[in-house]
């Protein structure tokens, strides 16, 4: 599978606090693509588990590269990436 550009939030969390906070790591990423972030959508939401903390990547595909931004303030935990993943990311439909 070739690299996808991704725009995600990269957040630390538990198994038990990832249904509650999935939805809105990923209204962050189209916040800030909405916001003009510098890349479009191009494909599906992702979500990356890194390990079994569980490390979480929320977010979408994307066009191209673009400038790496830090999250909204209410987002303390999160942090806004622009990355190229090789891995394959589950896919939210």
């Amino acid at each position: 599978m070739a690299a996808c550009p991704t725009a995600v939030v990269a957040q630390a969390t538990t198994w038990e606090q990832f249904p509650r906070i999935w939805a809105r790591r990923r209204g962050e990423v189209y916040a800030f693509l909405r916001g003009g972030g510098g890349a479009a959508q191009d494909g599906q939401n992702v979500m990356l588990y890194r390990d079994d903390v569980p490390n979480v990547e929320v977010g979408v595909q994307v066009a191209g590269p673009f400038r790496r931004a830090r999250s909204r303030p209410l987002s303390t935990a999160g942090r806004m990436t622009g990355s190229k993943r090789q891995e394959m990311p589950f896919m939210l439909g």
